[in-house]
């Protein structure tokens, strides 16, 4: 999208104008992210056009050293017309590196110190209350799916199951969940200690999210994933912090 939107700035300004650009951007937003709110698509746009932008400033910086012997004379006049695609794909890259290390700082000062949300997991007519830790590394999904996997211990939610899978999930016994009347995913994981861990999730109905600093949110697709440990004594969960952007 970004380099779509240098392009029309830098190579196709005869053509470019506003009408065009809107057509072209938002089409092309809700193609890739399928925005569920309105004020959500409102911030993609402006994100895509500050990031183009930025692109296109640091594109005519490498321009201009590249050649800076004709820095002077160009310096009042870029010519888009003999600009070099290697310059824009390069800053682009260049530009996404810068970007993904600021967001990874960013990320790392928001959430330095502990950030706690309760959540509430229902399913049929079952609903389970625990507090879980914002933590910035759960980033784990359903590789089938791609839907994010909200972390819980099996002591803070087995109430919600009947016996039988209950039990089931105690003994490992992957055949009786997938015969279940419930949505079961088993999800291999790598952790410290545990070369070929495989995590059991099961798909609740809906996940309801609640925090002092937003309006309580309800996450109709995600996985559970149970751990069979403890995981602190202030928080049984784990939550990714991308579950609380407005996009979910």
């Amino acid at each position: 999208m970004t380099i779509l939107h240098c392009l029309c700035l830098l190579n196709f300004n005869a053509y470019y104008n506003f009408g065009l650009s809107i057509l072209i951007f938002i089409s092309g937003i809700i193609i890739v992210f399928r925005p569920k709110k309105f004020s959500y698509l409102l911030k993609l746009i402006l994100l895509v056009h500050i990031i183009a932008f930025a692109i296109a400033g640091l594109t005519m910086a490498l321009s201009y050293y590249i050649n800076f012997s004709d820095l002077v004379s160009t310096a009042a006049n870029f010519c888009s017309q003999n600009f070099s695609f290697k310059i824009l794909f390069a800053s682009t890259f260049l530009s996404f590196f810068i970007i993904k290390i600021f967001v990874a700082i960013l990320k790392k000062k928001l959430f330095s110190k502990q950030v706690f949300a309760q959540i509430e997991i229902y399913l049929a007519d079952s609903k389970i209350s625990l507090n879980a830790l914002v933590d910035t590394g759960n980033s784990l999904c359903d590789s089938i799916t791609n839907l994010p996997i909200v972390i819980a211990e099996f002591d803070a939610i087995k109430n919600i199951f009947p016996p039988q899978i209950k039990s089931a999930i105690l003994q490992k016994n992957f055949e009786a969940l997938c015969l279940s009347n419930l949505n079961f995913q088993f999800v291999p994981f790598k952790s410290i200690g545990n070369e070929n861990g495989i995590l059991i999730c099961f798909k609740p109905d809906h996940v309801k999210i609640l925090s002092e600093t937003q309006k309580p949110k309800i996450i109709r697709h995600a996985f559970v994933g149970i751990c069979n440990f403890s995981l602190d004594d202030n928080y049984h969960g784990l939550i990714s912090p991308d579950l609380l952007d407005d996009k979910n």
